[in-house]
């Protein structure tokens, strides 16, 4: 009996350990990292949390505030783009962008923030240069909060499987799709990210009081970078092509911005990074076809739903710099130029284009 009671006592506790980690993921946020006179304690602690929470406390941020004139969506390409870049006041801009995210994950999080009544009145949404095959899947919300797996995979089936060869693309599609959930899942149990959520959770109901320091972003979201004034030759690497998985993703990413766009009077630009000057004037005689390929979907479902989709702008260095650091995170001054132009077609209100 003895022996039994022990046994139940240890499941008792694991449970409870598990469910106390679920729990981080859905616990309150009550001290708000990107407020003025933010605790610098909490700053800190943000600052490690894993991409998921990152782009969750961005979330939470949005949804109790005024919703923003204007926000800029992206990955590294654009963490650096604050207000004075594009020439905005700072509680008119907000930059959603996360270090290592995709394009999918700026049409979820807009997505999420159109269904609360969130997303700004203009988005401007960073897309990976189609040179840069670059892919990967929505990191928040997780599969606990979003569960569409079967509806997202008959999206990239366009809805039906009437022969056997759309029944096998419908079926790996969803089988990639649940592996990708799976892979979320796991990911909660994951200690390491664990202990960070905890820090950060724990610093909501006692936030000990400490100074910024460093301060590693600006309350606009954004994230500055030192300027580079020392010109470096830059190098890019030949990618690895996208599947046609990959492809049929960022088509129906495209489709679903169109969706939202319709659905929630959204005003959308979407644009391709730029490239380094001398590297984009290679890569233009050079072109692989995959690029191309990638490109053209992307761009032929952008006039089929009517979307606003620009290519790659040139972007020149001045004299002196600021200068790139590498082949493909432009200078916030030169690429905050350009979104503020942007953000003035925007404001005109014009058709939709690719131009």
């Amino acid at each position: 009996m003895f022996f039994g009671l022990r046994n139940l006592g240890f499941f008792v506790v694991l449970l409870s350990f598990h469910a106390a980690l679920l729990t981080l993921y859905f616990f309150p946020i009550r001290y708000d990292p990107f407020q003025e006179g933010a605790n610098g304690s909490v700053v800190s602690s943000y600052g490690n949390l894993p991409i998921d929470g990152l782009l969750r406390i961005k979330y939470e941020h949005a949804l109790s505030n005024p919703r923003y004139s204007v926000g800029v969506f992206g990955n590294s390409r654009i963490v650096m783009i604050g207000h004075n870049d594009v020439g905005l006041q700072e509680d008119e801009f907000f930059n959603f962008g996360i270090g290592g995210t995709s394009f999918l994950q700026s049409v979820t999080l807009l997505e999420e923030l159109a269904k609360e009544g969130k997303a700004p009145d203009v988005s401007i949404i960073s897309l990976d240069h189609p040179e840069m095959q670059f892919f990967n899947y929505p990191y928040w919300p997780g599969p606990l909060h979003r569960l569409s797996i079967i509806t997202d995979t008959l999206g990239l089936s366009n809805g039906n499987v009437p022969s056997q060869e759309s029944a096998l693309e419908f079926l790996k599609s969803l089988k990639n799709m649940i592996k990708v959930a799976w892979g979320q899942v796991k990911q909660i149990w994951n200690f390491d990210a664990a202990q960070r959520y905890f820090k950060f959770m724990l610093l909501q109901i006692w936030p000990y009081y400490s100074e910024y320091g460093a301060k590693p972003y600006a309350s606009d979201g954004s994230t500055p970078i030192k300027p580079l004034l020392e010109y470096h030759k830059n190098e890019f690497t030949e990618k690895t092509p996208l599947s046609e998985m990959s492809n049929r993703y960022l088509e129906e990413s495209v489709k679903s911005l169109g969706r939202l766009k319709k659905a929630y009077g959204l005003t959308v630009i979407v644009y391709e990074s730029p490239i380094e000057p001398k590297i984009a004037s290679r890569l233009k005689a050079i072109s692989g076809p995959y690029a191309k390929e990638t490109q053209n979907r992307i761009l032929s479902t952008c006039v089929e739903v009517e979307l606003d989709c620009r290519k790659a702008p040139s972007l020149v260095a001045p004299k002196g710099g600021p200068y790139w650091h590498d082949c493909c995170h432009a200078p916030a001054g030169q690429l905050g130029r350009y979104i503020g132009s942007l953000i003035e077609s925007a404001k005109r209100v014009t058709p939709f284009a690719v131009q």
